[in-house]
């Protein structure tokens, strides 16, 4: 997504992930990394959530060695929704084949990645009326996320997985820090004085902080327990 601040300043924002600017800003293209790991969207009526009230307004997360599941209630309950955390060679996905909201999963490939999890939470995945994958991406640290008038933020600056649950709230930040920094220009800054506003102020302010998170987000996608044990260790 791209938004431009009309006035009295003139530049523009990039913030998403798949960003035409950033190659712009950076004079070089940047490709999205492939984690190995894959989305599963599952939409189930609670009925099939025996062991869990889909009313309650908390998300819960089972665990194995690479595969995970968070799930929470959504539309006040009517659904409940399953995000599926699992290597890509489990759902014999192509790495490098055009990813959408809309590629199908396969259930079979669900139900034996799962196999181990308990029946009660097997049965959700057999009602399953919708199984939609998404393939993770992130990227590394940009150099810049500059480039005259043009600053990146959000993942268009620091894509990273939602395994902190930070993409957007970095972005957010990355919001906050630009309305500060320019809250005291009275008047239309030149592009020398925009540009040292980018890199003196909101790029140092920002890039270790993103970056970290960035790390840390890449840490908990890991194993969540040694290959065999039961104890989780993430």
């Amino acid at each position: 997504m791209a938004c431009k601040y009309k006035s009295p300043f003139a530049f523009r924002l990039t913030v998403s992930r798949h960003s035409v600017l950033r190659k712009y800003v950076l004079e070089d293209e940047i490709t999205p990394l492939p984690t190995g790991h894959s989305d599963i969207l599952e939409e189930q009526e609670p009925e099939f959530c025996s062991k869990i009230n889909p009313r309650s307004p908390f998300t819960s997360m089972m665990v194995a060695h690479d595969c995970r599941l968070i799930m929470g209630p959504g539309r006040q309950g009517e659904v409940f929704g399953i995000v599926a955390l699992l290597p890509d060679e489990r759902m014999n996905e192509d790495p490098n084949a055009k990813q959408s909201w809309v590629s199908e999963g396969s259930l079979e490939k669900m139900l034996d990645t799962f196999s181990e999890f308990p029946d009660w939470i097997i049965s959700i995945f057999k009602h399953s009326r919708d199984l939609g994958l998404w393939q993770l991406h992130d990227i590394n640290p940009l150099r810049t996320w500059y480039r005259g008038r043009v600053l990146l933020i959000g993942d268009a600056a620091h894509a990273m997985l939602p395994t902190q649950g930070q993409g957007a709230s970095q972005a957010i930040e990355d919001a906050e820090a630009l309305g500060a920094f320019f809250a005291e220009q009275a008047d239309s800054p030149s592009g020398e004085e925009i540009g040292r506003i980018f890199e003196v102020d909101v790029f140092r302010s920002r890039h270790n902080r993103a970056g970290l998170i960035q790390a840390y987000s890449r840490q908990a996608a890991k194993p969540g327990t040694a290959k065999g044990a039961k104890t989780v260790t993430m």
